[in-house]
């Protein structure tokens, strides 16, 4: 998402969770972290429609990879949950945690399109990106 929207200073780790969590489903579990410098945006300021696609990109990531669809994660009041996001997604968002404005849900149906598995053009960029951080994390615990 950060170079579809013209971030170019990005940086992402994943952080595996502790083996307890192993228990669900028998899948390991993430926690990702992004950062961006402001320096790092190709032209102007980041609009806040980009920097809102920027911030529920992970969130919007993990329900495609779960193969949950935007209609289901309304069904289930998901972005009505303050714990969907980290604090600074929501900050990003410009809405309180568990409080998403129209715009907000807009912004995020517009994002689940991007990450569609099967017509989103960013489904690709995802997939590959979440393996090579997943590799990574993995090389990075065993050091």
């Amino acid at each position: 998402m950060a170079r579809h929207i013209g971030l170019t200073n990005v940086s992402a780790w994943l952080e595996e969770m502790p083996d307890s969590a192993d228990d669900i489903l028998y899948e390991k579990l993430w926690i990702g972290h992004t950062t961006y410098l402001q320096s790092g945006i190709i032209g102007k300021k980041l609009s806040d429609k980009k920097l809102a696609m920027f911030a529920v990109a992970g969130a919007v990531s993990e329900c495609c990879w779960q193969r949950n669809s935007y209609d289901e994660t309304l069904d289930y009041d998901t972005w009505y949950d303050a714990d969907t996001m980290s604090e600074s997604d929501w900050g990003g968002c410009r809405c309180e945690p568990g409080d998403p404005s129209p715009q907000l849900l807009s912004t995020i149906e517009a994002v689940f399109l991007l990450f569609d598995r099967e017509t989103g053009k960013l489904w690709p960029a995802l997939l590959s990106e979440s393996r090579r951080l997943i590799v990574t994390s993995r090389r990075t615990r065993t050091k």
